[in-house]
Protein backbone atom coordinates (compact mmCIF):
# COMPACT_ATOMS: atom_id res chain seq x y z
CA UNK A 1 0.00 0.00 0.00
CA UNK A 2 0.87 3.42 -0.51
CA UNK A 3 2.18 5.46 2.05
CA UNK A 4 -0.41 6.66 4.38
CA UNK A 5 -1.40 10.06 6.12
CA UNK A 6 2.13 11.83 6.69
CA UNK A 7 0.86 13.99 9.61
CA UNK A 8 -2.03 13.33 12.18
CA UNK A 9 -4.36 16.04 10.34
CA UNK A 10 -5.01 13.68 7.19
CA UNK A 11 -7.58 10.85 6.53
CA UNK A 12 -8.09 8.24 4.22
CA UNK A 13 -10.71 9.18 2.13
CA UNK A 14 -10.10 6.18 -0.44
CA UNK A 15 -7.83 3.40 -1.09
CA UNK A 16 -7.45 0.77 -4.39
CA UNK A 17 -5.26 -2.09 -4.17
CA UNK A 18 -6.60 -3.57 -7.18
CA UNK A 19 -6.75 -6.44 -5.44
CA UNK A 20 -10.69 -7.73 -5.54
CA UNK A 21 -11.52 -9.97 -7.86
CA UNK A 22 -14.68 -7.55 -9.91
CA UNK A 23 -12.45 -6.00 -11.23
CA UNK A 24 -11.37 -8.79 -13.55
CA UNK A 25 -14.93 -9.82 -14.05
CA UNK A 26 -16.15 -7.14 -14.91
CA UNK A 27 -19.23 -6.72 -12.47
CA UNK A 28 -19.93 -2.80 -11.36
CA UNK A 29 -19.19 -2.12 -7.37
CA UNK A 30 -19.00 1.02 -5.54
CA UNK A 31 -18.36 3.57 -8.22
CA UNK A 32 -14.97 2.33 -9.53
CA UNK A 33 -15.28 2.16 -13.57
CA UNK A 34 -12.76 1.52 -16.33
CA UNK A 35 -13.96 2.16 -20.32
CA UNK A 36 -12.42 3.43 -23.58
CA UNK A 37 -13.26 6.10 -26.18
CA UNK A 38 -11.26 4.86 -29.30
CA UNK A 39 -9.30 1.09 -30.33
CA UNK A 40 -10.63 -2.33 -29.00
CA UNK A 41 -11.55 -3.16 -25.79
CA UNK A 42 -8.80 -4.04 -23.45
CA UNK A 43 -9.59 -7.64 -22.39
CA UNK A 44 -8.44 -7.09 -18.97
CA UNK A 45 -7.47 -4.04 -16.71
CA UNK A 46 -6.19 -6.15 -13.83
CA UNK A 47 -3.78 -8.85 -13.85
CA UNK A 48 -3.09 -11.94 -11.88
CA UNK A 49 -0.23 -13.30 -13.36
CA UNK A 50 2.49 -12.28 -15.80
CA UNK A 51 2.18 -8.39 -15.05
CA UNK A 52 4.07 -7.16 -11.97
CA UNK A 53 2.21 -5.58 -9.13
CA UNK A 54 3.55 -3.64 -6.57
CA UNK A 55 2.26 -5.04 -3.86
CA UNK A 56 -0.27 -7.82 -3.64
CA UNK A 57 -1.62 -10.00 -6.71
CA UNK A 58 -3.25 -7.31 -8.88
CA UNK A 59 -2.39 -3.63 -10.60
CA UNK A 60 -4.31 -1.67 -13.07
CA UNK A 61 -2.34 -1.82 -16.37
CA UNK A 62 -2.72 -0.65 -20.19
CA UNK A 63 -2.62 -3.68 -22.22
CA UNK A 64 -2.84 -4.78 -26.20
CA UNK A 65 -6.53 -6.38 -25.91
CA UNK A 66 -5.12 -9.72 -27.14
CA UNK A 67 -2.17 -9.65 -24.76
CA UNK A 68 -5.22 -11.01 -22.24
CA UNK A 69 -3.46 -11.64 -18.71
CA UNK A 70 0.31 -10.58 -19.21
CA UNK A 71 2.13 -7.55 -19.60
CA UNK A 72 3.74 -5.39 -20.86
CA UNK A 73 2.67 -5.54 -23.76
CA UNK A 74 2.29 -3.18 -26.68
CA UNK A 75 -0.65 -0.65 -26.49
CA UNK A 76 -2.34 0.02 -29.97
CA UNK A 77 -2.06 3.32 -31.95
CA UNK A 78 -4.51 5.26 -31.26
CA UNK A 79 -5.50 3.82 -27.89
CA UNK A 80 -7.59 5.26 -24.82
CA UNK A 81 -8.72 3.64 -22.00
CA UNK A 82 -9.61 4.96 -18.64
CA UNK A 83 -10.24 4.03 -14.95
CA UNK A 84 -11.88 6.30 -12.16
CA UNK A 85 -13.60 6.76 -8.84
CA UNK A 86 -16.45 8.76 -9.34
CA UNK A 87 -18.73 10.43 -6.50
CA UNK A 88 -16.00 11.44 -3.91
CA UNK A 89 -16.92 13.80 -1.20
CA UNK A 90 -14.45 16.39 -0.41
CA UNK A 91 -16.85 18.52 1.04
CA UNK A 92 -15.62 17.88 4.87
CA UNK A 93 -11.46 18.92 3.97
CA UNK A 94 -9.85 21.76 3.69
CA UNK A 95 -6.83 19.85 1.46
CA UNK A 96 -6.89 16.52 -0.52
CA UNK A 97 -4.27 14.47 -2.39
CA UNK A 98 -4.28 11.78 -4.46
CA UNK A 99 -1.44 9.14 -3.92
CA UNK A 100 -0.49 6.36 -6.40
CA UNK A 101 2.63 4.29 -7.79
CA UNK A 102 3.27 3.70 -11.09
CA UNK A 103 5.53 2.57 -13.72
CA UNK A 104 6.39 1.65 -17.75
CA UNK A 105 7.33 2.91 -20.67
CA UNK A 106 5.13 5.25 -23.65
CA UNK A 107 6.63 7.22 -26.83
CA UNK A 108 7.65 10.25 -24.87
CA UNK A 109 5.89 13.57 -25.14
CA UNK A 110 3.26 11.67 -27.67
CA UNK A 111 1.57 9.39 -25.47
CA UNK A 112 0.31 10.27 -21.98
CA UNK A 113 -0.98 8.83 -18.61
CA UNK A 114 -2.38 11.58 -17.64
CA UNK A 115 -4.63 12.19 -14.12
CA UNK A 116 -8.15 13.89 -14.61
CA UNK A 117 -10.15 15.25 -12.10
CA UNK A 118 -13.47 16.37 -13.12
CA UNK A 119 -16.78 17.54 -10.96
CA UNK A 120 -20.28 17.33 -11.12
CA UNK A 121 -21.98 14.39 -13.36
CA UNK A 122 -20.52 13.71 -16.91
CA UNK A 123 -23.19 14.86 -19.16
CA UNK A 124 -23.09 18.74 -17.29
CA UNK A 125 -19.99 18.98 -15.11
CA UNK A 126 -19.81 21.74 -13.08
CA UNK A 127 -15.85 21.47 -13.37
CA UNK A 128 -15.07 19.53 -16.70
CA UNK A 129 -12.11 17.02 -16.64
CA UNK A 130 -9.02 18.37 -15.61
CA UNK A 131 -5.46 17.72 -16.23
CA UNK A 132 -3.56 17.64 -12.90
CA UNK A 133 -0.59 15.34 -13.43
CA UNK A 134 0.66 13.43 -16.15
CA UNK A 135 3.53 11.47 -17.53
CA UNK A 136 5.35 10.28 -21.24
CA UNK A 137 8.28 8.11 -21.63
CA UNK A 138 10.19 5.41 -19.29
CA UNK A 139 9.55 5.29 -15.46
CA UNK A 140 11.80 1.86 -15.28
CA UNK A 141 11.45 1.93 -11.02
CA UNK A 142 7.97 2.35 -9.37
CA UNK A 143 7.37 5.91 -8.83
CA UNK A 144 5.43 7.56 -5.93
CA UNK A 145 3.49 10.23 -7.05
CA UNK A 146 1.97 12.84 -4.82
CA UNK A 147 -0.54 15.34 -6.58
CA UNK A 148 -2.11 17.71 -4.54
CA UNK A 149 -5.93 18.49 -5.56
CA UNK A 150 -6.94 21.36 -3.06
CA UNK A 151 -9.03 22.87 -5.47
CA UNK A 152 -11.63 20.39 -5.59
CA UNK A 153 -11.59 20.57 -1.88
CA UNK A 154 -14.95 21.35 -0.06
CA UNK A 155 -16.88 20.01 -2.86
CA UNK A 156 -18.86 16.89 -3.39
CA UNK A 157 -19.35 14.59 -6.80
CA UNK A 158 -15.92 14.27 -7.41
CA UNK A 159 -14.24 11.95 -9.99
CA UNK A 160 -10.61 10.86 -9.82
CA UNK A 161 -9.67 9.28 -13.39
CA UNK A 162 -6.15 7.91 -14.32
CA UNK A 163 -6.44 8.10 -18.43
CA UNK A 164 -3.85 7.00 -21.05
CA UNK A 165 -3.61 7.97 -24.80
CA UNK A 166 -1.66 6.91 -27.64
CA UNK A 167 -1.29 8.28 -31.05
CA UNK A 168 -0.61 6.71 -34.29
CA UNK A 169 2.99 6.67 -34.25
CA UNK A 170 5.43 4.30 -32.06
CA UNK A 171 3.65 1.62 -29.27
CA UNK A 172 5.36 0.56 -26.23
CA UNK A 173 4.70 -1.19 -23.09
CA UNK A 174 2.00 1.17 -21.31
CA UNK A 175 1.75 1.63 -17.96
CA UNK A 176 0.75 -0.11 -14.23
CA UNK A 177 -0.58 1.69 -11.70
CA UNK A 178 -1.25 0.63 -8.03
CA UNK A 179 -2.09 1.21 -4.23
CA UNK A 180 -3.60 4.67 -4.75
CA UNK A 181 -4.64 6.64 -1.89
CA UNK A 182 -6.96 9.64 -1.54
CA UNK A 183 -6.21 11.52 1.74
CA UNK A 184 -7.47 14.39 3.27
CA UNK A 185 -7.19 17.10 5.92
CA UNK A 186 -10.22 17.59 7.68
CA UNK A 187 -12.01 21.07 7.69
CA UNK A 188 -11.71 22.90 11.27
CA UNK A 189 -15.22 23.56 12.68
CA UNK A 190 -16.25 25.52 15.33
CA UNK A 191 -14.89 24.57 18.44
CA UNK A 192 -12.05 22.34 16.73
CA UNK A 193 -8.45 23.64 18.24
CA UNK A 194 -5.30 23.45 16.36
CA UNK A 195 -3.12 20.31 17.83
CA UNK A 196 0.56 20.35 17.98
CA UNK A 197 0.70 17.69 15.28
CA UNK A 198 -1.30 19.68 12.45
CA UNK A 199 0.42 22.16 10.41
CA UNK A 200 -0.64 25.57 11.15
CA UNK A 201 -1.28 26.00 6.97
CA UNK A 202 -3.94 23.35 7.35
CA UNK A 203 -5.35 24.72 10.63
CA UNK A 204 -5.97 27.83 9.14
CA UNK A 205 -7.04 25.82 5.77
CA UNK A 206 -4.61 28.26 3.83
CA UNK A 207 -3.49 25.05 1.29
CA UNK A 208 -2.01 26.07 -2.13
CA UNK A 209 -1.55 24.01 -4.98
CA UNK A 210 1.14 22.16 -6.52
CA UNK A 211 1.99 19.88 -9.13
CA UNK A 212 2.48 19.34 -13.02
CA UNK A 213 -0.61 21.07 -14.76
CA UNK A 214 1.34 22.94 -17.43
CA UNK A 215 -1.37 21.35 -20.10
CA UNK A 216 -0.97 18.27 -23.20
CA UNK A 217 0.85 17.68 -25.78
CA UNK A 218 -0.56 16.63 -29.33
CA UNK A 219 -4.60 16.32 -29.21
CA UNK A 220 -4.68 15.78 -25.57
CA UNK A 221 -5.58 19.27 -24.65
CA UNK A 222 -9.40 18.12 -23.98
CA UNK A 223 -10.40 14.52 -22.84
CA UNK A 224 -11.56 12.07 -25.31
CA UNK A 225 -15.37 12.20 -25.90
CA UNK A 226 -18.10 9.55 -26.43
CA UNK A 227 -19.79 6.96 -24.84
CA UNK A 228 -18.05 4.93 -22.20
CA UNK A 229 -18.31 1.03 -22.62
CA UNK A 230 -17.71 -1.20 -20.30
CA UNK A 231 -17.78 -0.74 -16.24
CA UNK A 232 -15.48 -2.22 -13.77
CA UNK A 233 -16.10 -2.98 -9.93
CA UNK A 234 -14.72 -2.28 -7.10
CA UNK A 235 -13.20 -3.69 -3.41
Amino acid sequence: IAPTATSAAEVLIEAQGFESANWTDGQKGNRWRYGWFSGPRPTRWFTRCGCASRTGSYAAYVSHPEAGNFCPAEYLSNQTTWFEREGLDFSGYSSVRARFWFTGKSEPSRDFLILFVRVGPESVPIIPYTNEWQFSGTMGNWSFQDVALDDYAGMNDVTVEWYFGSNGSVQYGGFVVDDIEIVGVPKIREGDTCSSVIELSSCLGNQTKSGTTSGYANDFSTRGTGECSGEGGDS
